[in-house]
């Protein structure tokens, strides 16, 4: 019996001391000094994200909602910085900045196929536009332009639609003036001698007269043109007493989500948060543009403005004849085409 006490009593002892020493480690690591708890902390990885400083409100609100997401995703283990800048692509060097958003015509200058994405009626509608460019084959497509023409550092990780262009006309019945701006957005004159050779309305080169869309009112006024484009924004600012709203949209506007390969350094939680973080940002972009062009039409309805509904698939099929044969780019015509969904929204 005695024996068999000790024992007892040897066991009772070692669990006391390891329950001693357990108890110090808490007390020393869980509950010690900040500067101890400090070493067990996660590191934070600083992130950088460019935008146009003359950015549209929906891009910096868009550009907000990305840093929102990411720093949630990764449990906070990424801290995101908005940089603004005066010149996107210029910038694009600098060694503090990963990501940014850019306008698709800050990158026309380098990258003249990127053109395309400005064409009217590419895209038959903004489901369309956003299927088609976020397609695999069309980002490797597009990734290697911007590879071979802006660095190998960058990617695109994915396009956004950032709102649509819509025509507005001095008369309800011009439909002559729709295809005048049709006329108007195509810039590469082999077009004239396919789909433009019977029309009385020439073609007009808006971008050198004014690069902002309320100026469509007096150049209209003027009688300089028939038809003009603005984006909803710009309309909303227009005197539109005599004018008529021609709806659907002329084209879709796009922004590209771009990315360094510096972070392949951060950790799988940490790139996994950002790709997320993108997509969220891309949903929400396009919410916002929508929510802003239906308010727009919805007062201009309550004004008592004309609106004039366009044939979209009308232009969009007899362009995407010539388009399909004749285009700065036919392979990245036809990849869109292919990898395309449309819901073929109709105001």
């Amino acid at each position: 019996m005695k024996i068999s006490s000790n024992k007892y009593l040897n066991r009772s002892l070692k669990s006391v001391l390891l329950t001693i020493i357990f108890l110090t480690y808490i007390f020393m690591y869980g509950c010690g000094s900040d500067k101890q708890r400090d070493t067990f902390e996660v590191q934070v990885s600083k992130v950088n994200m460019m935008i146009d400083s003359k950015a549209s409100p929906i891009i910096r609100e868009t550009a907000q909602e990305f840093v929102r997401r990411a720093e949630y995703l990764s449990n906070g283990t990424i801290s995101l910085e908005i940089v603004y800048t005066d010149d996107v692509l210029k910038e694009l060097n600098r060694s503090d900045v990963d990501f940014c958003i850019i306008d698709n015509n800050q990158l026309v200058p380098s990258i003249n196929q990127f053109e395309l994405f400005n064409y009217p009626y590419i895209f038959a509608d903004d489901e369309y536009q956003i299927s088609s460019l976020n397609s695999p084959q069309v980002l490797k497509y597009v990734n290697d332009l911007i590879q071979q023409n802006i660095g190998e550092y960058w990617n695109i990780d994915s396009a956004m639609f950032t709102g649509n262009w819509f025509m507005v006309s001095g008369s309800k019945d011009n439909i002559k003036g729709v295809d005048g701006i049709v006329q108007m957005g195509v810039k590469d004159i082999y077009l004239d001698k396919y789909a433009y050779k019977d029309l009385e309305v020439q073609p007009f080169e808006y971008d050198k007269i004014s690069e902002n869309g309320y100026l469509t009112k007096q150049l209209l006024q003027k009688g300089i043109i028939e038809a003009g484009e603005a984006t909803v924004s710009e309309i909303e600012l227009m005197n539109m007493n005599g004018l008529t709203f021609m709806s659907t949209a002329h084209r879709q506007s796009t922004a590209w989500i771009m990315y360094k390969n510096t972070i392949s350094d951060l950790n799988q939680l940490q790139q996994s948060a950002l790709k997320q973080a993108a997509v969220y940002a891309q949903g929400y972009c396009k919410t916002m543009a929508l929510e802003q062009e239906q308010a727009c039409i919805s007062l201009l309805k309550q004004k008592g403005v004309p609106i004039l509904e366009v044939d979209t698939m009308k232009y969009f099929d007899w362009l995407g004849d010539i388009y399909a044969n004749d285009i700065i780019e036919p392979k990245l015509y036809r990849l869109i085409t292919n990898n395309a969904v449309s819901n073929k929204r109709i105001i």
